[in-house]
């Protein structure tokens, strides 16, 4: 190797360090921005203080309601909960919680996409990312835990992780279908529009048949939530769709690799209509979404990426007069 390979080895290794380095300290500084905000003011606070010390009364409940009760109530959670129970007060079993979910997802993030480690930070500002460390404290938890497993090398501690999540956060089992469903028609190599067709009937069937589900199996969001049809403006929907367009557009290849994501979209898509709650489903997805708009080249990942931004403003913009960007009790 001549003196020239090396120097270049040696920059690269250098820029590398740099980026990690750069990427460990957002993380770090975004985590710890977060836990430091008011543990009081914001939705579902009372719910997370509850769920940490009272867990175990929780979970015998259920448990006394039968295994299916059990598994379908995001048993993991409660044991989580359980055991930081065991050594810390409620108030910092929170504050531990929103810490490290929110240090583990822009890790994952920024560590895996250094090159673009920027607009990783927006992602992460987004409203529809943030929330799940400032409101949704289970979902970041299963998200965090999700991306752990889904950027694993190993094949086995990707399925452990990925199998587990369901039961931090009850959307990730129609994630996890989602990505059996995409793993199963890669294998028996179907085309894309064949692939297309394939998410959208698993999100129709799945949205008609939520509700029945979530009953039949005693789980608690059959009691919490309404699984009737949607009352939406239709501009998430819109938002959405185009971004859509904009990886269709990119060709073949990119649909190829990127499947799941794709999935990801066209089921919230099909699924938009029908129910409210779909939302948290692809939430649940979301960070890869965006990552994955990050490979879009020439015109559309500009085009994509400057949609995200206005997006993520005029979220902000609209929000400005509400306590705490609407994230605070009212």
């Amino acid at each position: 190797m001549d003196n020239k390979s090396i120097h270049v080895d040696n920059s690269l290794l250098k820029k590398n360090l740099i980026l990690s380095i750069a990427g460990y300290l957002f993380s770090l500084s975004y985590a710890t921005v977060l836990v430091s905000l008011p543990l009081d003011v914001f939705m579902d606070r009372i719910n997370y203080l509850r769920y940490a010390e009272s867990s175990l009364e929780i979970l015998h409940r259920y448990m006394e309601a039968g295994w299916l009760t059990t598994i379908s109530n995001e048993p993991l959670w409660l044991l989580v909960n359980i055991g930081l129970a065991n050594f810390f007060a409620p108030e910092l079993v929170v504050k531990l919680l929103i810490f490290f979910s929110a240090l583990l997802v822009s890790c994952m993030l920024m560590l895996h996409h250094k090159k673009e480690i920027w607009w990783c930070l927006l992602f992460l500002l987004l409203p529809q990312v943030i929330k799940n460390h400032i409101v949704h404290l289970r979902q970041g938890v299963a998200i965090a835990i999700f991306l752990i497993g889904w950027y694993a090398e190993r094949r086995f501690i990707k399925w452990s992780l990925l199998g587990l999540v369901p039961f931090i956060h009850a959307s990730f089992a129609f994630v996890l279908a989602i990505y059996c469903l995409t793993v199963m028609m890669k294998k028996i190599r179907l085309a894309a529009d064949l692939r297309s067709i394939g998410y959208i009937g698993a999100a129709i069937s799945i949205s008609l048949s939520l509700g029945w589900l979530a009953n039949i199996v005693g789980a608690r969001q059959g009691q919490e939530y309404e699984f009737t049809h949607a009352t939406i403006s239709g501009l998430g929907f819109l938002f959405w769709l185009c971004c859509l367009f904009i990886m269709i557009l990119q060709g073949n290849h990119f649909l190829r690799r990127y499947t799941f994501e794709i999935g990801g979209l066209l089921f919230y898509l099909v699924s938009y209509w029908f129910i409210p709650i779909t939302a948290r489903i692809f939430e649940s997805m979301l960070p890869l979404i965006l990552v994955a708009g990050l490979h879009l080249t020439r015109w559309r990942k500009v085009t994509f990426l400057a949609a995200i931004t206005l997006f993520c403003i005029i979220q902000y913009i609209l929000r400005i007069q509400q306590p705490w960007f609407g994230f605070a009790i009212t």
